[in-house]
């Protein structure tokens, strides 16, 4: 994982559906997000992890939903609509276990 992560400034998205989260812009959960975005990027070949906005034509990552999975972890779905690695859309589902104190 990269010691400076630009994380980007999107509000968070809440689909609305029950049992969804919508975790506050700068909280832990928010961040821990962003950062297994940046692993999930990095895995896929889709960047280097440091550039969480990857800006194209006005499109940007946005973090569309979190829910809370059977196993105590929170799902996180996030979509770009034009990704400039193939300009084309992306949507990539994260999970990430949050601190005992969040749990």
């Amino acid at each position: 994982m990269p010691h400076s992560i630009q994380l980007p400034r999107p509000e968070a998205v809440n689909d609305n559906r029950p049992g969804s989260l919508a975790p506050s812009h700068g909280s832990a959960l928010w961040r821990l997000a962003w950062q297994a975005l940046a692993a999930a990027l990095m895995a896929r070949g889709l960047g280097d992890g440091t550039d969480l906005v990857q800006p194209c034509d006005g499109e940007v990552w946005q973090l569309m939903d979190s829910r809370p999975e059977a196993d105590g972890r929170i799902s996180c779905g996030f979509r770009h609509r034009f990704h400039p690695a193939i300009r084309d859309r992306v949507f990539l589902r994260v999970t990430i276990r949050p601190p005992p104190a969040l749990a």
